[in-house]
């Protein structure tokens, strides 16, 4: 299924309705819809089975790919509250969702690997836990799809683009993570050069505080020398091939 929104379906009668509704002051349209859903599975097992199956684990995925993108926005508003109002309503939503029942509900969901870290979130058991999250994070992207990828590199653009963004160290470890493996030459052509011009432009970090780039490059230093040398090394000579083919 491709999320990518169009001028179609953000024009249909539903979605007309629900913007009337939700006040002016509200930077973030899709803060109401998570509250409501937050509400919702409390009321019951049967409540939460059917917000759950309805794809909601899905929805939040795609908003973490997309930088929690609203679509519905004001373009004139801050995206930083935005994004932070939305982030903390999905956050009050997993951790309730996990609360009255269980791991489970989201142990075997891809969002539990690429969801940001959160101190009072945990969705990997003690056992997973011990495996490194960017190696969960690699088999993610082996079975992901090209959309989800492409969603990835394109919001990693933005993020290094904001000015207002504030980075912390799992933050940065996560964007340097998917940047270096979707480099893999078992990925398409259209996604290895977007995550290569992403790499870069992590690397360069032209709008972000210094703060933000020792954390990058501390990222980007702890991932080479997690890997086996040979690895690194076979990373380092891809990245060299893929610039020499643009020459």
């Amino acid at each position: 299924m491709d999320f990518r929104s169009t001028e179609k379906y953000l024009k249909t009668s539903i979605i007309n309705s629900y913007q009337n509704t939700v006040p002016q002051w509200n930077d973030s349209f899709l803060v109401p819809l998570v509250d409501f859903m937050s509400q919702v599975i409390t009321l019951s097992k049967r409540h939460c089975k059917s917000v759950t199956e309805s794809g909601v684990l899905d929805f939040f995925l795609h908003l973490y790919l997309t930088d929690f993108r609203d679509p519905l926005a004001h373009q004139d508003s801050s995206r930083t509250f935005r994004k932070s109002a939305l982030l903390g309503a999905c956050n009050h939503f997993l951790l309730t969702l996990v609360e009255n029942f269980g791991l489970n509900v989201i142990s075997g969901h891809p969002l539990s690997t690429m969801w940001s870290i959160h101190p009072v979130l945990r969705f990997t058991s003690s056992r997973d836990g011990e495996e490194r999250r960017w190696e969960r994070r690699r088999r993610f992207w082996y079975t992901s799809s090209n959309t989800y990828m492409e969603c990835r590199i394109a919001s990693i653009l933005e993020i290094t683009r904001d000015e207002e963004k504030i980075l912390d160290t799992d933050n940065a470890m996560d964007i340097v993570t998917d940047c270096f493996q979707l480099l893999g030459p078992e990925f398409p052509g259209r996604v290895r050069f977007g995550a290569l011009r992403s790499l870069y432009e992590v690397i360069v970090q032209r709008f972000m505080a210094r703060y933000v780039r020792t954390r990058i490059w501390n990222a980007i230093g702890f991932y080479l020398s997690e890997l086996p040398l040979e690895v690194s090394v076979g990373l380092l000579n891809g990245v060299v091939d893929m610039l020499s083919s643009l020459l």
